[in-house]
């Protein structure tokens, strides 16, 4: 089903507490959701959903009302977010000037999203896209809360819904009751963006267990999954990150790269590219034109990546060590190191076609 909002919850007017002004009493405002849903909520429901609703600042309400082609529910697919683009939008889109001395055009394909394993690149690519006219944080790791949301009610309905009229929860729709919680969720990381092209960055599984969910609500989304080799990933991992055990940073990379390798099969005309961090570090042009061509950037875009990556390397732990290349015995860990390394990711390793040895991918393989 599309996770549509237009009379998504017909018993719950959910969206009544964003909407609300944040100047009105949290009482007051839960009150008036209880009495319009007709009972359906209770007040203290309504009032807890209040603190968690985004507050309306009068700034907020004008960039919602300027972006109301993108913020409001499309009347004609049941879905949020962004419509494609027609030729005569694309022909008119407002242009920024270009670093190399052309004119790039804003982007039009979007929500943009990039996930994979941390440590794989995901920090260069945010930085060449948000220099080509995508809006976008540093960091997201908020979306992917649907993927939580969505386990949660399934699981609570798994143990309490009894099918029994005299039960509560038999009588609450799940899915409308999942439709609801996705969109207030979703429109609080919209209102951040307005109407401007924007970009996502959120490097977990729970983020890629999440994209049924936010293809759904934004059927026009693109995506790029930043890989790496699972031993230099480690490598820097523990690096960056020496407070998190040697285990779960194997786990962790396991986890991302199995939750792509799964989407990739269950949808498989997805609008994605892989992106490898060896690939964006010695074949910089060539990674920018195939961002390129998957997100219809112009040259002068595409000269721009090239530029960012070339200049800006991805982040090091230490000088040089984005192009550096390891071996099991380079990396000096230990014999149960190795052992835990193995048992986590050497079937993702195949998987992804990554040899053991300096040369990075098994022959006959490379980047996606």
């Amino acid at each position: 089903m599309r996770y549509g909002w237009n009379g998504s919850l017909p018993a719950y007017n959910w969206l009544r507490l964003s909407s609300m002004q944040a100047t009105q009493p949290v009482a007051n405002t839960a009150q008036q959701v209880c009495n319009e849903s007709g009972g359906a909520l209770s007040v203290a429901g309504a009032m807890e959903l209040r603190r968690l609703a985004p507050a309306h600042t009068k700034q907020e309400n004008e960039r919602e009302t300027r972006a109301q082609g993108i913020l409001r529910p499309l009347a004609t697919s049941g879905s949020y977010g962004s419509e494609p683009k027609d030729a005569d939008s694309i022909a008119s889109a407002p242009r920024l000037p270009g670093r190399l001395g052309g004119q790039m055009a804003l982007p039009t394909r979007y929500p943009l999203f990039i996930v994979g394993s941390p440590r794989s690149g995901t920090s260069i690519l945010i930085d060449a896209l948000r220099g080509v006219g995508y809006h976008g944080f540093s960091e997201g790791n908020f979306l992917s809360c649907l993927h939580l949301i969505e386990r949660l009610i399934d699981r609570h309905y798994e143990i309490f819904d009894a099918r029994n009229p005299n039960v509560l929860i038999s009588q609450i729709d799940k899915s409308a009751l999942k439709s609801g919680l996705y969109r207030v969720v979703c429109q609080a990381a919209e209102a951040q963006y307005g109407h401007q092209p924007w970009v996502d960055k959120t490097g977990n599984p729970d983020m890629i267990a999440a994209i049924p969910i936010i293809l759904d609500i934004w059927p026009t989304s693109h995506f790029i999954f930043a890989k790496r080799r699972a031993i230099e990933n480690v490598f820097s991992r523990l690096r960056k990150f020496p407070n998190l055990n040697f285990s779960y940073h194997c786990s962790d990379w396991a986890r991302n790269m199995a939750a792509w390798r799964h989407l990739r099969t269950k949808i498989p005309n997805l609008s994605a590219i892989e992106v490898d961090q060896r690939e964006i570090s010695i074949e910089p042009r060539l990674t920018a034109a195939r961002i390129a061509a998957l997100l219809d950037l112009g040259d002068e875009a595409t000269h721009q990546m090239t530029r960012i990556f070339e200049n800006n390397r991805p982040q090091q732990t230490e000088s040089g060590s984005s192009e550096r290349l390891l071996t099991l015995e380079t990396t000096k860990w230990t014999e149960q190191q190795l052992q835990v390394f193995h048992s986590h990711c050497d079937e993702e390793m195949t998987g992804y076609g990554y040899s053991l040895d300096e040369k990075y991918w098994i022959d006959g393989h490379g980047a996606s």
